[in-house]
């Protein structure tokens, strides 16, 4: 005997399949995995040391089915394109890595039948195509078999050689499910995109000149222009309104956030758009 007692090592054969369902299933409507998918992208060009000139994220409908987003980030190479099927996993090189963290990639888990990533990282001459099949996973999640029994042989990746400047990633969420197939309806695509992504205000806005320089002195706001179909999105505030304020929110003498407003009898417009 020891008092130390005696170690048992834990293995993916412990982790069940149920694992991922709680992980995903039911937690992504369809704006929280569009919002994950672009927040990925601006975190590709947060993680290159200079921001290229006309950073944008590309939300494309490519059919009725299928939408794909695109930057011009940092890119993956296969050391990132493996790290980012872990679960809820921060890789040990969180320092230079800008691909998928925690859930993130396994987001659409139940928004489409099949997920692919391809991406080429800058100084690279390799892209990667990473796919993972979204359906014959959800199809057997809760299974009593183990996650390893679940997801091996569903994901694959293929390699190709590609110019060694060139730096992406493109997101494709192919035969989107019943549930979230209006990502694919171009209005409802925009309304999102407008009233929870991290867009630019819209350059008409009364205090546009104001806010986009009250953002810039945030050190960890960041928007980028976000285009629907080579078109940019904007966020939209109604024009008739009051002087811009802006405030610090502190607590025993520790900033905790700084808000602005403008005042005025207007709500923001909705016509077209479903609410929230």
């Amino acid at each position: 005997m020891t008092d130390k007692g005696t170690s048992i090592s834990f293995t993916i054969q412990d982790v069940g399949a149920l694992l991922l369902a709680n992980l995903s299933v039911g937690i992504y409507n369809a704006e929280a995995v569009l919002r994950e998918y672009v927040q990925n992208a601006c975190d590709a060009y947060q993680a290159m040391p200079i921001t290229p000139a006309g950073a944008a994220v590309k939300i494309s409908i490519e059919d009725p089915t299928t939408i794909a987003i695109q930057d011009q980030g940092v890119g993956m190479d296969l050391a990132d394109v493996r790290d980012s099927i872990k679960i809820a996993v921060s890789p040990k090189r969180s320092a230079d890595f800008a691909g998928f963290r925690g859930i993130g990639i396994w987001a659409g888990l139940t928004a489409c039948k099949r997920l692919e990533i391809i991406s080429k990282k800058a100084g690279h001459d390799h892209r990667y195509r990473l796919q993972l099949d979204f359906d014959r996973i959800l199809a057997d999640v809760r299974k009593n078999i183990d996650i390893g029994q679940l997801i091996n042989g569903r994901i694959r990746y293929f390699e190709d050689l590609e110019e060694r400047g060139k730096h992406y990633t493109r997101v494709r969420l192919i035969d989107l499910n019943s549930g979230y197939r209006q990502l694919a309806n171009p209005d409802e695509l925009k309304r999102i995109v407008s009233q929870l992504l991290p867009c630019r205000p819209s350059p008409t806005f009364t205090h546009a000149n104001r806010l986009v320089d009250f953002y810039a002195s945030l050190p960890t706001y960041c928007d980028y222009s976000i285009l629907v179909n080579n078109d940019e999105v904007f966020k939209d505030f109604p024009n008739d309104v009051g002087d811009f304020k802006e405030e610090k929110l502190s607590h025993s003498g520790t900033e905790l956030a700084r808000v602005w407003y403008s005042s005025g009898t207007s709500s923001l417009s909705t016509e077209g758009h479903q609410t929230r």
